[in-house]
């Protein structure tokens, strides 16, 4: 598995881009735990993959970023004002 982590390190993908995120987290002394921490999302993947017997969807190496950003946008508009609640 961490040979595949290896090979999917250097993709636009969702996985290669935590690879990305996490070498440069935990530095460059210490990039095969990098490749360990993807060959286990790898993991929890083939086996999501296969108890839900479903195909698997990719989501995008920016969707880490897009997403955080539209839900942090959309739970700040959605408050109600604090004067506008009644009792």
């Amino acid at each position: 598995m961490v040979e595949g982590a290896w090979a999917v390190s250097r993709t636009a993908s969702r996985p290669g881009a935590r690879f990305r995120r996490l070498a440069r987290r935990f530095g460059r002394l210490n990039i095969k735990k990098a490749a360990v921490a993807v060959a286990h999302t790898l993991l929890c993947v083939a086996w999501a993959v296969m108890k839900d017997d479903s195909d698997y969807a990719e989501a995008g190496a920016d969707s880490r970023s897009t997403s955080a950003t539209t839900s942090t946008w959309s739970a700040t508009t959605s408050r109600p004002s604090p004067g506008s609640a009644t009792r």
